[in-house]
């Protein structure tokens, strides 16, 4: 247990040096590149698996993180502020962390490590996207954090998370999608129970402004869908892999689902406006963010005493 205490508070107490130390080796190796490398064969495996149906598309890209082409469905998706539940994020390897914590629960001593061998591979079938890696670090820190009995403050453990995520792989400083997963990850560390869906609209909405930000119906889109996706859509579409006939109840949900948002959204006004941000601007937000929340506890602590 010292071991893993040691190694907690070298990172608790030093993790602002990785940046220096391991940009420089990570851009030699290109990292980025090495995990292509390794993730495009088992990505390609999992698209060409993925059950032939009407809405097969929707599935490979829910479970293996595929691209979706331009289609009304994937526009309504986009305008409801639901695409994020559909291209593979953090959010999925959460899900896949609640499924099989569950379904490995007998394992005894040999469960963590076989959880953190099925996550390492979801990510990399997935396609080892920014987001999905960026959560598998996180998940991998709160590992270290729990065997060393530290207290890591939410925010500063998403920050840390985020540091390391950048040190590894240091040319996705350019890419929105891990901005996008760290601020949802800042916000989902901060507030609890209903009041999280207002606060990832808001703390989303400056990065999103220069992709077009979502209706401010996307709050109760969130609200309401996330648990249908993630807890029945999310496992079915899984299950179809195993069981290719389950695809008649997967393309009925995609199909309800295709429904009510071109009904809805198609009688609500849709946001395509966006603005121009420099992006060294938005990552001065999100660092403001942090300090602002580190500042919010330092009061309410003080408070108590």
């Amino acid at each position: 247990m010292s071991q893993w205490v040691c190694i907690a508070l070298f990172f608790t107490m030093h993790w602002l040096i990785l940046p220096f130390v391991f940009v420089p080796l990570s851009l030699w190796l290109e990292t980025e590149k090495l995990l292509a490398q390794i993730s495009l064969p088992l990505h390609r495996w999992c698209v060409a698996a993925t059950p032939t149906s009407q809405f097969s598309e929707f599935t490979s890209a829910l479970v293996c993180g595929s691209p979706l082409s331009e289609s009304p469905f994937k526009f309504h998706l986009q305008s409801a502020g639901l695409i994020h539940l559909i291209v593979v994020s953090g959010s999925h390897l959460l899900f896949v962390e609640e499924i099989f914590s569950f379904l490995l629960s007998p394992c005894g001593r040999t469960r963590p490590w076989l959880l953190t061998l099925i996550l390492t591979l979801y990510a990399l079938l997935a396609g080892g996207e920014p987001p999905v890696i960026r959560a598998l670090i996180s998940l991998g820190a709160r590992t270290l954090v729990q065997r060393g009995k530290l207290h890591w403050p939410g925010d500063f453990h998403v920050l840390v998370s985020g540091v390391v995520t950048l040190a590894l792989f240091p040319r996705w400083i350019t890419s929105y999608s891990l901005m996008l997963s760290w601020g949802a990850a800042l916000a989902l560390s901060q507030f609890r129970k209903l009041s999280i869906h207002f606060a990832v609209y808001l703390i989303l909405f400056p990065i999103l402004l220069p992709l077009a930000p979502p209706h401010p119906l996307s709050i109760f889109f969130n609200l309401l869908l996330t648990p249908i996706l993630g807890l029945l859509l999310f496992p079915l579409c899984l299950l179809n892999y195993l069981l290719p006939p389950l695809t008649v109840i997967t393309d009925a949900l995609w199909e309800s689902l295709s429904f009510i948002l071109k009904w809805v959204m198609t009688s609500s006004p849709i946001t395509t406006w966006s603005i121009p941000l420099w992006q060294p601007v938005l990552w001065i937000y999100l660092l403001l963010l942090h300090i602002g929340f580190h500042q919010r506890r330092l009061i309410l602590w003080n408070q108590k005493i």
